[in-house]
């Protein structure tokens, strides 16, 4: 895992999306869970531009209809839920649906150990959240999957870079 962690950059990113092809999946098990973060930005923003607000010469008159007025604290707040009916992260949410088919012999993908999650907008091709599940068999039953429980997993946090990263601890 740290090897892969340590390749990690858009452009391996990028290859790594351009390589994946649609493939019928006969069993996915993936464990329920939620990883929430959030972030003190008074640091960041100064290193993206963004000082102003933050001393005695802010203005934000034009918003508080005050001119003694500075920001004192940003935070960001990030959330993921991934359940039976769907993932939810934070504004965007994406429902799996069950259709019925005939059973072919289609590739079973078990989530039973630490793995990388990245979730995209593919119409942008931006990453908007990525997290590094280490300890997903605490919430399966494996290897028939009955019983998982909806808890709290354990995640680090992947930058790639990015200053503002979104999911991890």
């Amino acid at each position: 895992m740290q090897q892969v962690e340590a390749s990690l950059q858009p452009e391996t990113l990028r290859k790594w999306k351009n390589s994946l092809k649609p493939r019928m999946i006969h069993e996915l098990r993936l464990p329920k869970f939620s990883i929430s973060t959030d972030y003190s930005l008074e640091h960041i923003l100064p290193e993206l531009g963004i000082r102003e607000v933050f001393s005695t010469q802010a203005d934000l008159s034009a918003i508080t209809g005050t001119k003694d007025l500075r920001v004192s604290q940003v935070v960001h707040k990030a959330v993921l839920d991934v359940a039976e009916t769907g993932t939810e992260a934070a504004a965007a949410t994406g429902m799996a649906g069950v259709g019925c088919c005939a059973v072919f012999d289609f590739l079973e993908i078990f989530f039973n150990r630490p793995f990388l999650m990245i979730i995209s907008d593919t119409k942008a091709h931006i990453a908007l959240f990525m997290a590094k599940v280490t300890n997903p068999e605490r919430s399966m039953n494996f290897p028939n999957g009955e019983g998982a429980s909806s808890q709290r997993l354990e995640s680090k946090r992947l930058c790639f870079g990015d200053p503002l990263c979104l999911i991890g601890q």
